[in-house]
């Protein structure tokens, strides 16, 4: 094992850090919303967060734009979050996974009408999902870093919806710097 390798234990108190944080940012949408995710679903919402950023960039929920958030939703039908981490501490009342699933279309959509009001916390979120993936990932071959995921995520809601769009475009550009990822 070199210097550079996390113990098991080192990495489980990066995931308690960034769920307890993750949670203390996005705390004012759960209250509002009156939910509660697990670490699974926590995860896999501050994941996918960059595509209702960029799709809120414009102002506008379009037909393409509800078509991608459908399909995100259905996504989740695969049964595709990462339940290792429900094994760590999380709120008693999370949601169950069926409950998830049966709402997270109306909760991206609800992000994305209300991005003015929760913008902010989904960018110190996703900071936070980027720094851990750098601290636990650290070997891993940059293609499938979380960082890079980010970018295609966003620059995917661009391009998907009829074209480059000049709005979006800066709006996602300045969302990445502010990541730090330009």
């Amino acid at each position: 094992m070199t210097k550079d390798m996390l113990t098991a234990q080192e990495e489980k108190e990066l995931l308690e850090k960034f769920f307890a944080e993750t949670r203390t940012v996005l705390s004012g949408y759960f209250d509002d919303r009156k939910i509660a995710f697990s670490n699974s679903q926590l995860f896999a919402f501050v994941l996918i967060s960059p595509i209702t950023i960029a799709i809120a960039s414009d102002g506008n929920l379009d037909f393409s734009e509800t078509t991608m958030l459908v399909d995100i939703a259905a996504y989740f039908d695969r049964d595709i979050l990462p339940k290792e981490l429900d094994n760590l501490s999380q709120p008693e009342q999370a949601l169950s996974d069926k409950d998830f699933r049966r709402i997270i279309y109306s909760e991206l959509r609800y992000l994305c009408l209300s991005m003015s009001q929760y913008e902010s916390s989904l960018i110190q979120s996703i900071q936070n999902l980027i720094h851990l993936d750098e601290q636990i990932s650290r070997d891993v071959d940059p293609r499938f870093s979380i960082k890079r995921r980010v970018v295609e995520m966003m620059n995917s809601v661009i391009y998907n919806n009829l074209g480059a769009d000049s709005v979006e475009e800066r709006k996602v550009e300045s969302v990445l710097t502010a990541l730090g990822i330009y």
